[in-house]
């Protein structure tokens, strides 16, 4: 593990001054939710994202396969793109048009360097850059006078809003559970400039690390072999069971697990996997959360980028000693500063009753329930379902830290889409009619126009005939840019 950087003027480096000043770490990104996934965090980012080929346009830069548009390649800009061992690289830069498993992979530039991590993060990222692109090309049809740049301007922050929106109406509740959304989050009362909505270290070093936990280890697989469905229900593929394009495709990627997916961005390219990929993200389960004696897949502790490196990486381990890199305070502390009840014992952890065998192991590993990490208790706190019987994905730990975090993003950033002066009110409640990610998914995925084309109207819950059905594709809600 390589140690976090640090603030210049903290840690050893505030020596120099003649004061020792406790380490604290940089944070390369904007704390915001304003898409910089998309746009970049820095002037110079931004800048290099943007299509120098129509300025007048506000266009993002793509990269033009058989007529559909997909990320740029990276080129001389820096990214996380492991090369495999084999073919002789390391990491760093775009490889121009790779070959895959055989040789060099591409390296598709977006607005975060982890993009090419793995595919299904690959896939969103060309999901809005697309959206950007969309939007304001419509935006330029209804407004031939404006420029370049307030066509991107006007088009960012809309994208900002739908994220947003996405983020917090549809999203959140599922991960904290309705009643942290009323009694931890609150109402939306308007910016408060004194509010700092900077990311906390224990947010981004523990308590939204809690997604690990809900990896499947076959996710991946069970994406990919639906495309030898004849009926299959998604964005791009007809609900009436006629074969599309992607169907005639040979499958080059039977029983593909999470580790065969990892810097394999050349995939991007493959025939309908855009289309693949979205059915099975709307359509496969989580990995269960709250699972105490297996919480957290294999794929992510023993296989994790070992495609791109002579040793894989244990993701857990990385947790574990990332939080003690930060100087985390333990779980107990946490547990204070959350007014929650302390475990004096490992017998009092609230793990859940069926649980004896992990609290023997935490106990001769710990030793002491105040020397316990926060990310390891954090993620097998007992999960309690809702009045309603929804479950949510995290314990009363991270409900707590979530919450104060996504707070503090919303009522400090004066972006915020509810905030005076950012939009008319009727451009806000048109964001809020319109905007899904379903509706998203279907205006940009490769066959999401088709006539029958059809989607979940709740792309965070699984398909079903009464609280979630399929719907055409055409008949979801679609942002109505005269508003604008």
């Amino acid at each position: 593990m390589v140690r976090s950087a640090e603030l210049c003027g903290t840690g050893l480096t505030s020596l120099a001054g003649g004061r020792l000043v406790a380490r604290e770490q940089v944070n390369a990104l904007t704390a915001y939710i304003d898409g910089s996934q998309i746009y970049g965090s820095s002037v110079e980012l931004a800048r290099h994202l943007r299509a120098k080929s129509s300025p007048d346009r506000g266009l993002l830069k793509t990269n033009i396969v058989d007529g559909r548009e997909y990320l740029p390649l990276s080129e001389e800009h820096p990214m996380d793109c492991q090369l495999q061992p084999r073919s002789g690289g390391g990491g760093g830069k775009g490889s121009g048009s790779g070959s895959g498993a055989g040789g060099l992979m591409d390296c598709f530039l977006a607005g975060d360097h982890r993009a090419n991590e793995h595919i299904g993060l690959l896939v969103m990222h060309n999901l809005w850059l697309r959206q950007h692109n969309r939007l304001a090309q419509e935006l330029r049809r209804l407004h031939p006078d404006w420029n370049g740049e307030r066509l991107y301007q006007e088009t960012k922050l809309i994208v900002g809003a739908q994220l947003q929106l996405i983020t917090y109406r549809d999203w959140l509740p599922k991960i904290i559970g309705k009643r942290a959304m009323t009694r931890l989050l609150g109402p939306y009362r308007g910016y408060n400039a004194s509010i700092d909505a900077s990311i906390s270290n224990v947010f981004a070093t523990a308590a939204m690390r809690f997604g690990h936990t809900l990896v499947r280890s076959e996710l991946v697989r069970k994406l990919l072999m639906r495309k030898k469905e004849k009926t299959t229900v998604s964005a791009g593929v007809s609900s009436s069971g006629n074969q599309t394009k992607a169907h005639h495709q040979k499958d080059d990627h039977p029983n593909m697990n999470l580790r065969a997916l990892f810097f394999a961005s050349h995939l991007l390219y493959e025939p309908a996997l855009v289309d693949s990929l979205l059915i099975g993200l709307a359509a496969t389960p989580l990995k269960r959360p709250g699972l105490a004696e297996q919480a957290i897949s294999a794929e992510l502790t023993e296989h994790l980028f070992e495609r791109s490196r002579e040793a894989p990486l244990d993701l857990a381990s990385l947790n574990i000693q990332r939080g003690r890199d930060h100087a985390l305070p333990t779980y107990n502390s946490w547990r204070r500063f959350c007014g929650l009840k302390e475990a004096a014992t490992f017998e009092e952890l609230p793990i859940g009753n069926s649980s004896t065998t992990v609290r023997r192991k935490l106990a001769r590993l710990y030793g002491s329930t105040e020397n316990l990490d926060l990310w390891v208790g954090g993620i097998l706190e007992e999960i309690i379902p809702e009045e309603d019987g929804s479950l949510p994905k995290v314990g009363a730990t991270f409900r707590c830290l979530l919450s104060e975090q996504f707070r503090r993003l919303r009522d400090g950033d004066r972006h915020w889409f509810e905030a005076e002066g950012i939009f008319t009110p009727n451009q806000r409640a048109e964001l809020e009619r319109s905007t899904s990610l379903a509706e998203i998914v279907c205006a940009n995925s490769d066959g999401g126009r088709a006539a029958d084309s059809q989607f979940p109207v709740d792309a965070f819950l699984l398909p079903n005939d009464e609280g979630n059905p399929l719907v055409n594709c055409a008949s979801l809600p679609k942002l109505d840019l005269s508003k604008w």
